[in-house]
C-alpha cells in the first residue's frame, strides 16, 4: 500500500515574525515554477527528521555560500 509523500516546505512569508526553526543544512534543489526558477533549501531537525524552507532573496543571498 502506497502511502501519501508528507512535504515539510516551509514559506517563512507565511510565518509569525519571531518563530524560528533549527536544524542542519542539508543541501538545497533548484525547481521550475510557474514563476521561474526557485530554490528550496533542505535541513534536518534535532530527530533527524527533514523539512525544507522556500527561498527568497535574502535567505538565498545569506545561504549561498554556507557548506552542507
Amino acid at each position: 500500500m502506497f502511502k501519501p509523500v508528507e512535504r515539510n516546505t516551509i514559506d517563512l512569508k507565511k510565518k509569525e515574525v519571531g518563530e524560528s526553526y533549527v536544524g542542519t543544512y542539508a543541501g538545497n534543489k533548484k525547481i521550475q515554477t510557474t514563476l521561474g526558477e526557485q530554490v528550496i533549501w533542505n535541513f534536518t531537525d534535532g530527530e533527524d527528521k527533514p523539512f525544507s524552507v522556500w527561498g527568497f532573496t535574502n535567505l538565498n543571498f545569506q545561504m549561498e555560500n554556507v557548506g552542507v
